[in-house]
């Protein structure tokens, strides 16, 4: 396994991601991730053969008891018979007579199909592309046309009021993007937009153009600037300024502006008031609100402000230096602790961002408690580990080592 590529979706968008890695033929896992979800798609020659996502409707279990298959309680019971974790809970299934290899099967493709459509919908979050990774050996091709269900997924997020909300300005200018990608699964009315988009074109001139209804229309253009095969510009401005005189109309038009007043004996250098007297009461007696001229403070006088201050004397006290440090296998790096809490993973929201495929996107934290720092495991895939023994929450002491996926990490106090 070794990294290859990184970056935003907002700024690529996950249609865009899949079809570069089918067009460059890639085996591969990317990694998609939020906040919320984790999300992994198995890539081999360019073509998806498995996805596991972190999302609870894409477990097996909970298909399972949706279904009313079994009762999740039966399938925890089957766990702690046969001793084993959730990562196995298809061959718990078997094992136990509870399913057959076949039943299992399907669940587990259908699943994965229905996690890859909802991945490929996603506008933001963060993605990895790891290369040279071998797929689990129970894969297959999800989709055998690939192409038709991206495709099918962003039609799926055509809603009205989110179509309303993207093309906020009937305004905005359609403009091609790319005319030498394929588009050969795009509809009908997706094809009759793509052929009238010229750059100069407007949403509302497109949508009365192609003879279809607002809906389809708009529909149809979200789908071309996911696939970006088109973009949506905004607004141009085409008004002309006015000239400063038309024949004499305008000038007319607006009443002389009146003189500048003369400045006042404060605008001549000296004192930096900005009213005079007389200015302060005429706007009083207009009824305007004058503007509160500051209130001077006495000025302070050193003797006497630092003459009953005492001396503190210096005890000799320094604060506690509590550190992070992490070993690679080509370096070193301390990182200190200094914040309430401090979170540690793959995202790049984290304060310690690990670039380990084994680590999870939030993995855990470290936090505050009294005089003492504790860690917390955040649920993580494959856990935290102190001192060898996997933990859900504990108390850090001095030279504890912290083991997250392949990553090490000595906790240190000073």
């Amino acid at each position: 396994m070794r990294f290859a590529i990184e970056g935003l979706i907002e700024n690529v968008g996950a249609a865009d991601i899949f079809l570069f890695l089918g067009q460059t033929q890639r085996t591969s896992v990317v990694a998609f991730e939020r906040p919320d979800q984790e999300t992994r798609v198995f890539f081999v020659d360019g073509q998806p053969v498995w996805c596991l996502s972190s999302k609870v409707q894409f477990q097996l279990e909970a298909r399972l008891a949706a279904g009313g298959v079994l009762k999740l309680r039966d399938i925890e019971l089957a766990m702690g018979r046969q001793k084993t974790g959730s990562n196995r809970i298809p061959q718990v299934l078997i094992a136990e007579l509870m399913a057959t290899e076949a039943s299992v099967e399907k669940d587990l493709k259908a699943l994965a199909l229905e996690a890859l459509r909802d991945v490929a919908t996603w506008t933001a979050g963060t993605f990895t592309v790891y290369d040279a990774v071998t797929p689990p050996p129970w894969t297959h091709l999800i989709a055998p046309d690939f192409p038709t269900l991206l495709i099918e997924a962003l039609r799926g997020q055509c809603q009205k009021e989110a179509l309303q909300k993207e093309f906020v300005s009937r305004k905005g200018i359609l403009k091609a993007r790319s005319v030498s990608r394929s588009s050969a699964a795009l509809n009908e009315a997706e094809r009759t937009i793509l052929t009238l988009v010229n750059g100069e074109r407007t949403i509302e001139d497109l949508v009365k153009r192609s003879g279809l209804d607002e809906y389809a229309a708009l529909s149809a253009m979200h789908v071309l600037c996911a696939l970006h095969l088109a973009d949506l510009l905004p607004p141009q401005r085409t008004g002309k300024p006015s000239s400063p005189d038309r024949g004499g109309r305008d000038a007319a038009a607006s009443p002389a502006s009146p003189p500048p007043p003369a400045p006042g004996p404060g605008d001549r250098g000296g004192p930096t008031n900005k009213y005079t007297a007389q200015q302060i009461e005429a706007q009083r007696l207009s009824g305007s609100p004058a503007e509160v001229t500051p209130k001077m403070e006495p000025a302070v006088r050193t003797a006497d402000s630092t003459a009953k201050l005492h001396a503190i004397p210096d005890l000799g006290l320094k604060p506690k230096t509590r550190l992070l440090r992490i070993t690679s296998e080509d370096k070193t790096e301390d990182v200190a602790l200094t914040t309430p809490t401090f979170a540690i993973g793959r995202h790049p929201r984290n304060d310690l961002v690990l670039k380990d495929p084994r680590i999870s996107s939030f993995h855990c934290r470290v936090e505050v408690e009294s005089d003492k720092h504790l860690i917390l495991d955040l649920k993580s895939r494959n856990g935290t580990l102190l001192n060898s023994a996997r933990v859900d929450r504990a108390v850090l002491k001095h030279n504890d080592q912290i083991q997250l996926g392949s990553t090490k990490i000595s906790y240190i106090e000073g």
